[in-house]
């Protein structure tokens, strides 16, 4: 789905920014401002200290959040400000920064003192309305970047191709005389002529003039430095260190220690449900990989179908399915909602019966109990910031159907099944002490859930979506959304129901 820019919040944004006279700028790579504003990449913008609540207030209003890494990756002066595309559905990041900030990889080693000068020196970009720095100063950053990110002394004349493009792309917006007057500004100790020549001749720049600039531009920023280069060095090399092994962790044990960003007043927990050919899968993984490229997550699967069990789980309800005669997907048609199974099989289960019903229920009552766990451990995690999505979700409200109370059909009222029976209602009331934020059912007539997943009858289908509609779950908030629509259409809507709750966080 395209954006029509003019109508993109994120340009709403800057053009209330503009209307309030916020103090700021673009600062850098302005090459690809548009593909900024389209959530293709971020959005460095320089502020004002000064402005920042007004800028807040704006920034919330269009619905961004504030979002931050913990540890490694946090830099001072630079706040991480999130919104949404809401016609794309693209995630907008703006690096709002107080300082010129920049360096070494998650470092950030140097405080440039040029931050008035950028903010006092703006042009307006025509096609975004965004205030952008003079592209002199832009050209004579993008140097001093280049220079001091390096982790060597150069030894020859080296831009990476994204870099040469950058600079011509600057250099075709500069004069010469601008460009010597800003550098008698930027480098007053320096021989300014020189820097001057070198950068405006850039494609005939050779070895000893890029040395000789290099060493110029590190000697002048020395008071700039926040570390030692050896330091600079160091950290560097120990947080990509600590950022691919908490990676190779989190991916390994399936655990949550901090990697990317998280909310910082709190997360969100949301689960979704519908029936078969709503989707819920298909979206929670869409929504996942939307949501996990910039945050921390946590995604869990709370069915007893094929998402992932435990191994006595599995291996018990396999050999129900293999050996127990698999209960058919229509067995519950008829049963009044709220109702138990025929009093005759109740009081007289045969031998048969009882011993699957008793391995269902160990079964059922552990992935139940695992459900249960995930609550919990989910509410704690959206405390510290995270995104919790869960596949289906547990209710008590419907039995038989819809995860609802699974182990109720083998209730004898005594023994063992009676005692299974009333574990899993214990467990199910359980969900109301740690609700999850956000239910999203996705909504289908059985009719079309036939056309997509043929598997059942028409009728057992039809059941479902009558009975889903009587369904409490337990949670804080429950949002219907149309599923007969093409997956584009009803993920945007998801996202967009998603982003509402995360921005008035």
């Amino acid at each position: 789905m395209k954006c029509d820019l003019m109508d993109s919040n994120v340009t709403h944004l800057f053009e209330e920014f503009n209307n309030k006279n916020i103090r700021y700028c673009s600062f850098k790579s302005n090459e690809h401002l548009i593909e900024g504003i389209l959530g293709n990449t971020d959005l460095d913008i320089l502020i004002d200290i000064n402005e920042y609540e007004n800028a807040v207030i704006i920034l919330r209003k269009y619905h961004f959040t504030q979002v931050e890494p913990i540890g490694v990756g946090s830099y001072p002066n630079v706040v991480n400000w999130y919104g949404m595309d809401y016609q794309a559905g693209k995630l907008i990041h703006i690096h709002l920064h107080f300082e010129l900030m920049t360096g070494k990889s998650l470092v950030k080693d140097y405080c440039l003192p040029w931050k008035d000068f950028f903010l006092d020196n703006i042009i307006i970009d025509e096609n975004a309305a965004v205030k952008c720095v003079n592209p002199t100063l832009e050209y004579i950053l993008l140097f001093t970047r280049i220079f001091i990110k390096r982790n060597t002394k150069p030894s020859k004349v080296y831009f990476a191709e994204d870099t040469k493009k950058e600079i011509d792309y600057l250099y075709n917006k500069i004069e010469y005389k601008e460009l010597n007057k800003w550098v008698k500004i930027f480098f007053p100790e320096c021989d300014a002529e020189r820097i001057t020549k070198i950068l405006y001749n850039k494609s005939n720049c050779d070895e000893a003039q890029f040395i000789w600039l290099y060493n110029s531009v590190k000697k002048t920023l020395v008071s700039s430095q926040r570390f030692s280069e050896k330091s600079a060095l160091i950290r560097s090399f120990l947080n990509r260190t600590i950022r691919k092994i908490t990676r190779e962790i989190n991916s390994a044990a399936n655990t949550t220690l901090p990697l990317k960003k998280r909310f910082i007043d709190s997360g969100l927990s949301v689960a979704f449900v519908g029936i078969d050919g709503s989707g819920k899968s298909t979206i929670s993984k869409y929504i996942s990989k939307w949501l996990g490229s910039e945050f921390d997550i946590k995604v869990y699967y709370a069915g007893a179908g094929d998402g992932k069990k435990d191994k006595l789980s599995t291996f018990l309800l396999t050999m129900y399915g293999k050996y127990g005669h698999k209960m058919k997907n229509d067995s519950h048609i008829g049963v009044p909602v709220g109702g138990y199974i025929a009093d005759k099989e109740k009081s007289k289960p045969s031998i048969k019966r009882k011993i699957k019903g008793i391995g269902s229920s160990i079964a059922y009552n552990r992935i139940l109990a695992s459900n249960i766990r995930h609550l919990k451990e989910a509410n704690a995690l959206t405390a510290k910031g995270l995104v919790c999505l869960m596949d289906r979700y547990p209710q008590n409200s419907v039995p038989f159907v819809h995860d609802g109370a699974k182990v109720k059909k083998y209730d004898t009222g005594r023994g063992i099944l009676h005692f299974y029976s009333e574990k899993e209602r214990k467990y199910l009331e359980s969900i109301k002490q740690t609700p999850f934020d956000l239910v999203i059912k996705l909504h289908v007539s059985g009719e079309t859930s036939y056309k997509r997943k043929p598997l059942e009858s028409l009728e057992s289908l039809k059941y479902k979506e009558m009975t889903l509609d009587n369904v409490i779950y337990d949670a804080k908030e429950m949002v219907v959304i149309d599923a007969e629509a093409d997956l584009e259409e009803v993920l945007l809507a998801v996202k967009r129901v998603i982003w509402d709750r995360l921005s008035m966080k």
